[in-house]
């Protein structure tokens, strides 16, 4: 599934501005994704951890806030890693998660935990990933943190929402705004993540040591996520996510958003904004149904609804999948 990393800061009077309507998107989108937050770029608060102070290379440095990056990739449409917020739209957000939804995934990453004898955290990652030109070069590296969402201001003030306020903010942004994604805890050695070894079949598995669960924490809502990815801080582009995953929470309750094991050779699309489908895995031929059979033009703008795809690969295998056009 995608990672979805928002970039902010308890100091950060526009970053609210963003989180507001990426809540909105995150939920109306649908789709089973990771999200993160990062405390740096503008200021360092209470929730800042080093690798947030580590990633700030994947935006020029120190800058301002609110941004995001989506699987750290470039996306269709974009010049940059980083995604800046535009308008006050929760659909832009929803187009976002949605082609990094359908980019090709070239991991698969389970997560299981469970608490010792001592009360301590231990977690253990395994997986898959596909060999060929991502893995082959070693450039592969795995984070996992503990990551804690709904966490009230109280105790943690919110510039833009406790102070500061625009009078162009949404009028009920002080009721539901929570701090989301806040990683508790990086459970890797090495900050911006740890080398990973893989066999010759793709495999993969790492326990870590022990992790002290705070008292503080909610743990209904404290779970753990892991992504594999590549750092090259000369070659912006050559930082993406392979694959990232998502755990129940520390108390067993199930994760807000489902995971589910990506298919490498799954067939994969992109809807923009203006109803467009871009079809991004390699194929054949592609044809397009709405729900009554009804054959639809490959090029035609999309309206809300649900579609089915059936497309030919270049091996001859026929492969479908049901799309959900919401914008």
């Amino acid at each position: 599934m995608p990672l979805v990393e928002e970039y902010t800061s308890q100091q950060c009077v526009n970053c609210p501005f963003m989180a507001y309507y990426m809540e909105i998107a995150r939920e109306k989108v649908g789709l089973p994704h990771v999200f993160v937050s990062h405390h740096s770029g503008f200021a360092y608060d209470r929730f800042t951890q080093q690798v947030d102070k580590d990633l700030e290379y994947l935006f020029f440095g120190p800058s301002s806030n609110p941004q995001a990056t989506y699987d750290r990739t470039v996306l269709p449409g974009k010049k940059q890693i980083m995604v800046g917020t535009s308008v006050a739209e929760w659909d832009q957000y929803v187009d976002l998660i949605t082609q990094a939804y359908n980019l090709p995934a070239y991991a698969t990453i389970n997560i299981k935990h469970s608490k010792n004898a001592d009360g301590k955290l231990e977690v253990n990652v395994s997986g898959r990933v596909k060999k060929g030109d991502v893995s082959d070069d070693g450039n592969i590296y795995l984070s996992a943190y503990v990551v804690e969402d709904n966490i009230s201001r109280a105790g943690f003030p919110q510039a833009g929402v406790d102070y500061d306020v625009d009078i162009t903010s949404p009028s009920d942004l002080k009721e539901k705004y929570l701090h989301q994604g806040v990683i508790r805890k990086n459970l890797c050695t090495v900050d911006l993540g740890d080398k990973l070894t893989i066999d010759d079949e793709g495999m993969f598995s790492v326990t870590y040591e022990p992790a002290t669960i705070d008292a503080g924490w909610d743990q209904d809502n404290t779970h753990v996520v892991a992504f594999i990815h590549r750092i090259n801080k000369d070659n912006m582009l050559d930082n993406y996510v392979l694959n990232a995953a998502d755990s129940p929470s520390l108390s067993g309750k199930p994760a807000s958003i489902p995971a589910i094991e990506s298919n490498p050779e799954a067939l994969r699309w992109v809807v923009d904004s203006n109803g467009r489908l871009t079809i991004t895995t390699a194929i054949h031929s592609a044809r397009l149904y709405d729900t009554a059979g009804k054959e639809i033009p490959m090029t035609s703008a999309l309206a809300n609804g649900v579609y089915i795809l059936r497309a030919q690969l270049p091996t001859g295998a026929v492969k479908s999948a049901k799309i959900l056009v919401n914008r």
